[in-house]
């Protein structure tokens, strides 16, 4: 082999190698805005995890106000009861007080139920982000 021929496969291996090595910065900068990207979602995935969290401790204090305003419907219901038995209070008057304490346990459990479907939209969020987040993470495009 010449000494042309060989300065030629040294200029044309260079430039295969300087090619490979934009081949690499290129894909080093994608894989930097990739991360840049994962630790986005995931801050704000954190983020909703909280608001969750605190959706939840919500939710756990208003239960347990209608925990305590249950009971202390019942004590009231028994107290009425006794009430009744000694001072001769009217059955209708009775009947009155517990339809309204039965409305007000209906319309807190259709409260529950606002809240439970609220939480279940929040969980099916956080599915369809974490799924976004393993795409991202596998390689893929995220889920449109």
């Amino acid at each position: 082999m010449s000494s042309d021929e060989a300065m030629l496969r040294l200029q044309n291996a260079l430039a295969s190698l300087a090619e490979m090595g934009a081949d690499h910065e290129q894909r080093i900068s994608r894989m930097e805005q990739a991360y840049v990207a994962v630790v986005e979602m995931l801050r704000r995935h954190d983020q909703r995890v909280d608001e969750f969290s605190a959706m939840r401790d919500e939710t756990d204090q208003k239960l347990a106000a209608l925990v305590d305003a249950q009971i202390k419907a019942e004590d009231e219901m028994s107290r009425l009861r006794s009430a009744q038995a000694g001072t001769g209070q009217t059955l209708a008057e009775t009947d009155q007080k517990l339809a309204a304490l039965v409305d007000a346990q209906i319309r807190a459990e259709d409260e529950m139920n606002k809240v439970r479907e609220a939480l279940a939209e929040l969980a099916q969020a956080m599915v369809s982000l974490t799924k976004k987040v393993d795409a991202i993470a596998g390689g893929g495009q995220a889920p449109g």
